[in-house]
């Protein structure tokens, strides 16, 4: 199996793969679609080739695949289990043009160059050192068609009132920080979203399209439900990664239970900023 550096210390366990069903849920909801952006949605039917990078589960493949059942959709995981699992629902499905593979994405891409017209890759910060950045994004221009689209989707921290939620979205900043995952210049933020466009046109990229969305899961808000169970399974998932830099399992679980508390407040105010970069392959 290829070397883990996701930031989950098990990316194959059972909660994890329906965290990441749910993700893909929210995140399709919060952008209006799989690919939203008028850019891609104007060419998107004379696409044959589409590639989505880490693709857990295959939520976003899946979903492609039924759209655009004349274009072949195409996606890899470092996790055999989650490629296992998007296979059989493929098949389900009846879904023939799509399939899925096993690849790590920081080793160079098992493809040919030239092989997709559109490559997606969302929350690439879960498993990339600020380092294995260029590699990743040379590999995705190398296997890119001349006038082919990278598709490229980031978050940073939410920003809350709420005291406990807060100290966590710290604990995680800090954590990538730490461990070299971050762009940030001090620790209290993840750092990419700015870092997103020097990143692509560093690489060749021309930038074609940038957008951000903002997400309200404050209480009574439509996306609160969701996202109070994202948050809870994220900090869950993510509590050996934390445990490990400056905190105890004891302290941690009381912060974790204090903050789904706060968070189920009616006073309870929430905003994160999600950040799409689309960069094209030049002719």
């Amino acid at each position: 199996m290829p070397s883990n550096t996701y930031i989950m210390d098990d990316p194959e366990s059972g909660p994890e793969l329906h965290r990441l069903i749910d993700q893909h849920r929210v995140l399709t909801e919060v952008f209006g679609g799989l690919v939203p952006e008028d850019i891609l949605r104007e060419r998107i039917s004379a696409f044959h080739d589409i590639l989505d990078i880490a693709c857990g589960p295959g939520g976003w493949v899946l979903d492609m695949a039924q759209t655009h059942p004349h274009t072949r959709i195409t996606g890899f995981d470092i996790s055999p289990r989650m490629v296992k699992y998007a296979q059989m629902q493929a098949e389900v499905r009846g879904l023939s043009n799509a399939s899925f593979l096993v690849m790590d994405a920081t080793k160079p891409l098992g493809f040919a160059e030239d092989s997709f017209d559109l490559i997606n890759g969302r929350l690439l910060t879960s498993f990339l050192f600020k380092e294995t950045w260029p590699n990743l994004l040379a590999e995705c221009r190398r296997i890119l068609r001349p006038g082919g689209f990278f598709r490229l989707t980031e978050v940073e921290v939410a920003v809350t009132n709420s005291p406990s939620l807060e100290a966590l979205m710290r604990l995680l900043t800090r954590s990538f920080w730490v461990t070299g995952r971050t762009f940030s210049v001090d620790g209290s933020t993840i750092g990419i979203t700015p870092m997103m466009s020097p990143l692509l046109r560093a690489v060749g990229f021309r930038i074609a399209k940038q957008a951000a969305y903002a997400v309200d899961f404050g209480s009574g808000m439509p996306a609160h439900e969701a996202f109070f169970h994202e948050m809870e399974g994220l900090f869950r998932a993510m509590k050996p990664f934390i445990t490990r830099m400056s905190i105890s399992e004891a302290e941690y679980d009381q912060l974790l239970d204090q903050a789904l508390a706060e968070m189920g407040l009616p006073s309870f105010a929430g905003m994160m900023t999600n950040h799409t970069t689309v960069g094209e392959n030049p002719r």
